[in-house]
């Protein structure tokens, strides 16, 4: 292969004005890093199929957030950034469930992925008394896990979510 070829293809095609569509373009209407950050996510997570469904899906997205940074900080204080806190799980643990990836993210740092099977069993299990299933609640879970795996704050997410969907008991 010739890589001038490469090259001369590279300084033609190289340019914000042959991006459309695409779903990077929503990225650039974020200046802040830590909404682009976000944006990125939800973008690249959204980017399969046709691409016109695609920026469709995404542009639904990020319509309904806002100022992705504060979308996601006012979430954490209400819907517990369940989704946030299981992909960061699925990313940083590394075991039989989990598939891990994120060498530089210490388990030791995740936080519960809070959902109402969660929820339920930590109050049946005394790791929490609090009624809402928000983001207080699931530091306060993460505290209790923490307590019993110091290395790894979510080590018991996965067996215990699932024994609460398949209805058994401690």
């Amino acid at each position: 292969m010739d890589r001038m070829v490469f090259e001369r293809l590279y300084d033609r095609y190289n340019r914000r004005e042959f991006v459309h569509p695409d779903p990077l373009e929503f990225l650039y209407g974020y200046p802040d890093l830590r909404d682009r950050e976000i944006v990125g996510l939800v973008a690249s997570g959204l980017a399969y199929g046709r691409v016109g469904q695609i920026i469709k899906s995404v542009g639904k997205a990020l319509d309904r957030m806002g100022r992705p940074y504060e979308f996601v900080r006012r979430g954490s204080e209400s819907g517990a950034c369940k989704r946030l806190n299981l992909y960061f799980r699925w990313m940083v643990r590394c075991d039989r469930v989990d598939p891990g990836g994120w060498e530089g993210v210490e388990a030791s740092k995740l936080v519960v992925p809070l959902d109402t099977h969660m929820h339920r069993i930590s109050r049946r299990m005394g790791l929490t008394r609090r009624n809402q299933a928000d983001r207080k609640t699931a530091l306060e879970v993460t505290e209790g896990f923490r307590r019993l795996a110091p290395e790894d704050a979510v080590k018991y997410d996965f067996s215990l979510t699932r024994m609460g969907m398949r209805g058994e008991e401690v």
